[in-house]
């Protein structure tokens, strides 16, 4: 997936926490507030993408094979037509 002119508005903080010491997972922090980025804070998480997905990171190549109903795709495009912080905050929550 080639992102061309990829505009974020909106972010809503989660926190993933590292595991214990027996490699047991700690469930994540959910936020619920709903954040808009400007100056500063815009511009460290505009550094961090273009660092994590630009072309000199060593991320792994994906392709998406699953686009229905659950799929990361589908979840994706539910957050970006949310139209309210509280349907925002519902969709950015992470699934099994």
């Amino acid at each position: 997936m080639i992102l061309n002119n990829l505009n974020i508005g909106e972010v809503i903080y989660h926190r993933v926490h590292q595991r214990l010491l027996d490699r047991k997972l700690i469930a994540p922090t959910y936020g619920t507030a709903v954040f808009s980025l400007a100056g500063d804070g815009l511009d460290v998480f505009r550094d961090r993408v273009v660092a994590a997905l630009g072309a000199d990171a060593k991320s792994v190549t994906m392709r998406i094979e699953s686009h229905g109903e659950g799929s990361a795709l589908a979840i994706a495009r539910q957050i970006a037509a949310a139209g309210s912080e509280d349907e925002f905050a519902h969709h950015a929550r992470a699934r099994r």
